[in-house]
């Protein structure tokens, strides 16, 4: 199978995938209060609590929106706002579609901004949450509840890149501008990978899984018309730095092509980007990281950088916020999650190769934060140290608006 049919196996496999099996997203009971914090160690030291509090049995991670909140989806509320701008919808509606909401905090963050700051266009709003997990709608449902907006949220279980909602004529609404929202979700699509030659010729990636269990790679010239359509946003790897690739099998198909050098490529983000383009919305956001640490090629030394290379890990035995890291993507179903840096040079690159698009921006987090939240806002992110977990944690996120 190709490496993207393997990594979507591996993440969300109905019985025995990541998702499915381990993991989940720790809610906050209520919002961390930041002035009440001496600083950044004890900011960090509650985080860290945070992780011990979990589910036993399970993962739990926990992202911005849950962190930051309500700072973080009350930023992302304002950059949805500007669409109304840009049609000259006055207090017209928003339709909003997030993809893969996850507990539903950012949903109902926004709402709540909506509905306290910009009545009018609350009224005229409607949220239509699309999540391939039936678990994750239920506490999205849930969330909607809570916060009173039931009425005006929409629930769809399906994986955003086969959401039919633009057939179904779910976004047509006069007098509304639609938002397609997606935080932390490209780093989660399956990436597929493939290898170099020292002659310039291009393999495609296969993951074989024997009887046994065990897994190996096999490299056949590339011919899978996704990976070719990624590869043409993608410049070609400088071969004089080549490396070997990091399984046994492709350091035995290295011999036979000297000098093979790998990348992953993002096949799953390009699937994505053509749902996003079904839906023609006016204003894309998403956030993901632009770098990450301990990907396999850092773990395994072997001095030579993967582009795009993932994240393999799983939470520490002994708790917190440790995890433990793996220095390949060939590891056991439902033990690991399997993530991936976002390369948002090449998103701009294949959105400008769309005619007439605008030209998207890209923000790190701490510079979106800036230009959507007001400094009272930020004043009350600061501990009293001055540390700012707002614009001084998770400098490793950016987003992208069109």
């Amino acid at each position: 199978m190709l490496v993207r049919d393997f990594v979507n196996r591996q993440l969300y496999d109905k019985a025995a995938g990541y998702f499915a099996a381990r993991v989940g997203i720790h809610r906050l009971s209520a919002p961390i209060d930041f002035q009440s914090l001496r600083g950044q160690y004890e900011y960090l030291a509650r985080v860290d609590a945070l992780y011990e509090a979990n589910e036993a049995g399970q993962e739990s991670w926990h992202t911005p929106a849950e962190i930051l909140r309500p700072f973080y989806g009350r930023a992302i509320a304002r950059c949805a706002l500007e669409a109304l701008d840009r049609k000259d919808l006055g207090v017209g509606g928003l339709t909003i579609v997030e993809a893969g909401g996850g507990n539903g905090t950012l949903m109902r963050t926004i709402l709540d901004h909506l509905r306290e700051d910009t009545e009018a266009v609350y009224d005229r709003t409607s949220y239509h949450c699309v999540d391939i997990s039936d678990a994750m709608l239920g506490r999205q449902r849930q969330q909607a509840s809570d916060g009173g907006h039931s009425d005006r949220v929409h629930f769809h279980h399906s994986s955003f890149l086969t959401w039919d909602g633009v057939k179904r004529g779910l976004l047509k609404q006069p007098g509304q501008a639609v938002v397609v929202l997606a935080t932390e979700v490209l780093d989660n699509l399956a990436h597929d990978k493939v290898v170099y030659g020292q002659d310039g010729s291009c393999f495609e990636t296969r993951v074989r899984v024997e009887p046994s269990g065990h897994m190996h790679e096999e490299f056949l010239p590339v011919q899978d018309p996704l990976v070719l359509d990624c590869l043409a946003h993608m410049p070609r790897p400088t071969l004089a730095a080549a490396s070997s690739p990091s399984s046994w099998f492709g350091r035995l198909f290295a011999r036979a092509v000297p000098a093979a050098k790998e990348a992953f490529v993002p096949t799953g983000a390009l699937q994505f980007l053509r749902a996003v383009q079904q839906i023609a919305p006016d204003r894309l956001i998403l956030a993901d990281f632009h770098s990450l640490p301990d990907t396999i090629d850092q773990v395994s030394r072997s001095g030579s950088r993967v582009p795009n290379a993932p994240v393999v890990q799983r939470r520490s035995p002994s708790g917190g916020s440790g995890s433990v890291a793996c220095s390949t993507y060939l590891v056991p179903m439902g033990h690991y999650d399997i993530f991936f840096p976002t390369d948002f040079g090449w998103l701009q690159r294949v959105h400008n190769a769309r005619p007439h698009q605008l030209a998207p921006q890209v923000l790190n987090q701490p510079d979106f934060l800036r230009r959507f939240l007001s400094p009272q806002d930020l004043l009350l992110g600061q501990t009293r140290s001055g540390f700012n977990p707002l614009l001084e944690d998770y400098l490793n996120v950016s987003f992208f608006m069109t």
